[in-house]
Formats: structure tokens, C-alpha cells, sequence
């Protein structure tokens, strides 16, 4: 009797915390619905290992107010949405490795936005890929990470300058100065 208390206990406990899980709601123009179909089969196949992985490297936790976040495929750059509160923009025509990377990047914007108010003079992404990389080896691995660190660095001379400056720090110095940024 105990044991099936326990279970149905367990259950019970489990329905609750995935049914406050963060998800995602692909949005799309006719012609992109296969691009929507293709994220939202990556974020299905990877979203609670996603958010465990960032949740840990962040400090932080996924508090959205609907715990659905909508995402609007688009011909045009990514955009988290944040600090606006709108829509996720994910551009439609990147490869799947990429889709999953991008993906990563504007989530992590989303989590880390009120680290980023609180440190206004710093550019987001200096905070941000303090622990990004980190969060794609411990994800996909060493050679997928530095793969998107290369496509990162084709978007601008900013993504450039960022990468450089923060992959020549240790990962233990990554870690040390997000802290520092986090407990402002």
C-alpha cells in the first residue's frame, strides 16, 4: 500500500513540474512551415536537457509568464524578444545545427535579461557568452561548439570582438567574471 501511495505520489509530482516546463510555440508564414516543423522537433528532442544545462551554467531559472514563449520564424536575424516582451524571432533557413544553436543563444537572452538590465552598460552578449559555449560542448560537444562559434563570428565585428575576447579566458575565468555580472 505504501509503494503505490509512493508511486502515484511520484506521478503526481512529475505531471506537475513538466507541466510547468518552458515551451515553445513555432509560429510561421506558409512558407516556412517546414523550418517551424524542423524547430519544433529540435527543441521537443533537446528542451529538458536545454533548459538543465542553461539553468545550471546560468544560475538562473526559466521564469516566462505563460511558461509558453512564442517563436515567429522569419527572413531576417534572430531576436530573443527580450526586453520587449515580444515574440522570439528564429531566422527560417539555417541548417539544423544551427537552428539548434540560435535557439540556445535567444533562450539564453531570455533567461539572463534581468543580469543584463542590472549590468546596462555591458553588451548582453559579453554576458551571455560567458557560458554559452560552455553550455553547447556540455550539449553537443567541443567540435559543435566551436563550429557555431564560427558562424557566430560571421554575423558583425561585434559577435567577432566578443568571441575573441571571451573565449580567451579559461572556463574557470568565464566563470568567475559571469558571477561577478550575476551578483550585481
Amino acid at each position: 500500500m505504501i509503494q503505490a501511495v509512493y508511486i502515484f505520489l511520484t506521478l503526481i509530482i512529475s505531471f506537475s513540474l513538466k507541466a510547468e516546463t518552458l515551451d515553445i510555440n513555432f509560429v510561421a508564414p506558409v512558407e516556412f512551415q517546414q523550418e517551424a516543423l524542423e524547430y519544433e522537433s529540435i527543441w521537443n528532442e533537446n528542451k529538458d536537457q536545454i533548459i538543465e544545462v542553461m539553468e545550471s551554467y546560468s544560475k538562473l531559472k526559466f521564469k516566462e509568464d505563460s511558461n509558453k514563449v512564442k517563436a515567429i520564424l522569419v527572413d531576417g536575424p534572430s531576436h530573443s524578444g527580450y526586453p520587449f516582451r515580444a515574440p522570439m524571432r528564429l531566422r527560417y533557413n539555417y541548417s539544423s545545427k544551427v537552428k539548434l544553436a540560435s535557439l540556445i543563444h535567444e533562450l539564453g537572452h531570455r533567461l539572463i535579461i534581468n543580469v543584463s538590465r542590472a549590468n546596462s552598460s555591458v553588451d548582453s552578449h559579453s554576458i551571455l557568452f560567458l557560458f554559452l559555449y560552455d553550455v553547447w560542448v556540455d550539449l553537443k560537444g567541443e567540435a559543435f561548439a566551436n563550429k557555431m562559434v564560427e558562424v557566430e563570428k560571421t554575423r558583425g565585428k561585434r559577435y567577432l570582438r566578443i568571441w575573441n575576447e571571451v573565449l580567451a579566458l579559461s572556463k574557470k575565468e568565464r566563470n568567475q567574471k559571469y558571477l561577478s555580472y550575476l551578483l550585481k
